[in-house]
């Protein structure tokens, strides 16, 4: 096991697939780098893990969605850059966009905007090593939308 975990992060991600595309959001890194991920976040403690994906969906991307499908969870071991003592563990659902309209141009807190992404554009964007994990399923999955 690694030195110096203390903690765990446990967080919760919604992949919205629409005509071929996913939704993805370039986020203000904390450790001063921005990096792409998918919309969600962490769960808070005595939260239900369905509430945490639709709460941090709308606030990251003003849409409402619904959980349909666990399709990934945390299966390498993955640091946090920003709290090395931090251990990182997510799942990823398949959600369903229920209402809302996009913020195309962030939250105006961490999220700098939200975009659509192509199966093909997705290697080459700047995703962490925790996101990354996730992307031989979503594109398996993409071909099916």
């Amino acid at each position: 096991m690694p030195e110096k975990i203390k903690r765990f992060r446990i967080s919760i991600y919604g992949v919205l697939i629409s005509k071929g595309h996913v939704l993805l959001t370039e986020t203000r890194g904390k450790s001063g780098v921005d990096f792409v991920n998918f919309p969600g976040g962490g769960i808070a403690r005595g939260e239900e893990p369905a509430s945490a994906l639709v709460r941090e969906f709308k606030e990251e991307t003003g849409l409402v969605v619904r959980p349909v499908q666990i399709i990934h969870a945390s299966m390498a071991f993955h640091r946090s850059f920003v709290k090395p003592d931090r251990q990182l563990f997510g799942t990823y659902w398949l959600v369903e966009r229920l209402k809302g309209k996009l913020n195309e141009e962030g939250n105006g807190d961490d999220v700098k905007r939200c975009f659509w992404a192509t199966k093909d554009e997705l290697a080459d964007l700047p995703f962490t090593t925790f996101d990354r994990e996730v992307l031989p399923e979503l594109m398996a999955r993409m071909a099916e939308f």
